[in-house]
């Protein structure tokens, strides 16, 4: 499944340049602590964080992560995006929580699976 066809799935707010949109999303991973996500999370996931500073686009780049969702109505800062488009990093937003966005993510990559 791309980032776009999530986004639409989702109906998520996309922060970033749509140029991002089409990559494949293999996973996720939803944690905020940098250094756990660092050791964690795996190449292609998408990582749900209510961080929205400079160091998560640090931590994406570093751990292949392909996209950020940031839940609950978190919106990032213009340098944060304009960063993220430098990195191609999709950067989506939703007003749910981090909780129901998980569940929701496996249960389309589960279906998709099948």
């Amino acid at each position: 499944m791309t980032i776009r066809e999530l986004a639409e799935a989702f109906q998520l707010r996309i922060f970033t340049d749509e140029t991002t949109l089409e990559q494949e999303i293999s996973g996720g991973y939803a944690c905020d602590l940098l250094s756990w996500v660092m050791s964690h999370l795996q190449t292609g996931d998408i990582w749900i964080t209510v961080h929205a500073h400079l160091n998560v686009i640090a931590v994406a780049v570093l751990t292949e992560a392909v996209a950020i969702l940031l839940p609950e109505g978190i919106e990032p800062a213009a340098n944060v995006v304009a960063k993220a488009n430098e990195e191609k990093i999709a950067i989506l937003g939703s007003s749910s929580s981090s909780f129901t966005l998980c569940n929701q993510i496996a249960q389309l990559l589960a279906k998709r699976g099948e």
